[in-house]
């Protein structure tokens, strides 16, 4: 009986301890009255190997009414977002999109926000590998 409690927590605590890891390579962000024309960008997260996840969500500043607007992936081999390019796209209120980087190459990887809606936006935000 002793035995199956050490091994009970043992199973739960390695368990909290690789959901830590995991979570510590999430990027994510939120912001209030994001402009018309402005973008917000989180990351970067470096992966090889792993399928990149963006989530995310948008709603016209004080209120709950849902904004669309333009969400993406950027990656490139150098941490410098000024050479990066966009791997995925899509405009929608909510999001949650995939991107599967090359086999055996690591990349950085951003994941944005664009407003381009006619009123400024509240958003969340998160990528993660």
């Amino acid at each position: 009986m002793f035995a199956r409690r050490i091994t009970a927590v043992s199973v739960i605590s390695a368990v909290l301890v690789v959901g830590a890891a995991t979570a510590a390579f999430a990027a994510t962000g939120n912001g209030t009255n994001l402009g018309v024309g402005s973008s917000s960008c989180v990351g970067p997260d470096l992966v090889e190997n792993q399928t990149v996840l963006e989530t995310g969500s948008a709603f016209k500043t004080g209120t709950m009414t849902g904004a669309s607007a333009k969400w993406s992936i950027w990656a490139s081999a150098s941490s410098n977002f000024n050479t990066a390019t966009s791997v995925a796209g899509a405009t929608a209120k909510t999001i949650d999109q995939f991107y599967v980087p090359p086999a055996n190459q690591a990349e950085y990887v951003w994941g944005c926000i664009y407003n381009n809606n006619t009123v400024a936006i509240d958003y969340s935000i998160a990528i993660n590998p």
